[in-house]
């Protein structure tokens, strides 16, 4: 991702992007074991709220992507290669199923809140990995559900340094189009690289439409772009080789915090003129992603509020009359329903019927 910066001091940092002190003393002044998702100490800027000055990219300010992960997996031969992830709950971490699918668990470590690849801080940990689950439907031909889970061994210490990013809003319709958004990893910086960065690094990069020229030429595979794919692009910068499975980060609905939008997937070369890279859509998982993180106490209360019935009903609005015998009052906004009572999660009462579960 990039190129070089000259660093700064943290102080000297947040003045130059003109964050105010007070929001630095309130974030670590929180209790820093609460779940709360998608904060950095930069406020938005770390997942596109202020606009890049330099292209192709630059190095990661220290703490200001503390849901970054890098992935380490050596086999018997000591050969090791790396992936990027991001931190969603207590436990889990979210990756690309190209990485890990045929991966052993025991041979994978997660590093946390680290910005050189090789150097810790203070606010630094290594885990291990118990599990790593690959999305059922994941094909390596087509690289269609490039998406997995990898459960860390013990509870993720979350401090100023290493924090969850939220997860898209359930029943979300918002493509992103138009979007600033941020991707990041310690992948190289050319495609003709034979190194990666020893910094973690970010670029900001604008999403497109699926059917955008920019995507169609990104995509290796050939063709337009499946719903669950998202791409996006910036002039002589993207991610490249050993980022997949990073995040693509942007500015949240809330406009407070920060949401993953995509996990690195892949492109066709790296920052070549006129092809974007391809990134899978958190947003269209988000049914498979709580029911395999249902033990961990951060993404308990993930709730699917909209169920997408569009396979059923189309894009019908209202209440249709086979669920007007429901229990609860059920509106729907273009084929997404969803009961007004969000405890209750309309697509595990219907059974996933348009195979929001696999």
């Amino acid at each position: 991702l990039g190129i070089s910066q000259s660093t700064h001091s943290l102080e000297e940092t947040m003045f130059l992007l003109g964050i105010h002190p007070l929001f630095f003393l309130i974030l670590t002044s929180k209790a820093l074991e609460d779940c709360s998702c998608g904060e950095s100490i930069f406020g938005l800027n770390a997942c596109g709220g202020r606009e890049e000055r330099i292209v192709g990219g630059r190095e990661a300010y220290e703490n200001e992507i503390p849901w970054q992960v890098r992935l380490n997996e050596c086999d018997a031969s000591n050969f090791c290669s790396n992936c990027g992830g991001a931190i969603i709950g207590k436990r889990f971490i979210l990756s690309a199923a190209h990485c890990f699918y045929d991966s052993k668990a025991k041979n994978v470590k997660a590093q946390v809140g680290y910005i050189h690849d090789k150097k810790a801080s203070s606010f630094s940990r290594i885990y291990g990995i118990e599990y790593i689950k690959i999305h059922e439907g994941w094909h390596s031909n087509l690289i269609r559900n490039d998406i997995a889970l990898l459960k860390v061994d013990e509870d993720i210490e979350f401090n100023d340094g290493v924090r969850p990013v939220c997860l898209p809003p359930g029943g979300s319709k918002n493509l992103y189009i138009g979007q600033s958004s941020v991707a990041s990893g310690w992948g190289l910086r050319s495609e003709i690289d034979n190194y990666t960065s020893p910094y973690l690094r970010r670029t900001k990069l604008t999403i497109l439409a699926n059917d955008d020229k920019r995507c169609i030429k990104g995509n290796t595979v050939g063709g337009a772009l499946y719903k669950d794919q998202l791409c996006a692009f910036g002039k002589n910068t993207d991610a490249c080789y050993r980022d997949s499975g990073g995040p693509l980060t942007l500015v949240g609905s809330n406009h407070r915090t920060c949401t993953l939008a995509g996990v690195i997937s892949y492109g066709n070369g790296c920052a070549r003129q006129g092809h974007a890279g391809i990134y899978t859509r958190v947003g269209e998982y988000l049914s498979w992603i709580k029911d395999n993180t249902k033990d961990d106490e951060c993404l308990k209360s993930t709730k699917i509020d909209f169920c997408d019935l569009r396979c059923i009903f189309g894009e019908v609005n209202g209440i249709p009359d086979e669920l007007k015998e429901k229990n609860g009052t059920i509106q729907c906004q273009k084929g997404f329903c969803g009961f007004d009572d969000k405890s209750i999660d309309l697509c595990e009462v219907l059974n996933h019927p348009c195979n929001q579960k696999n």
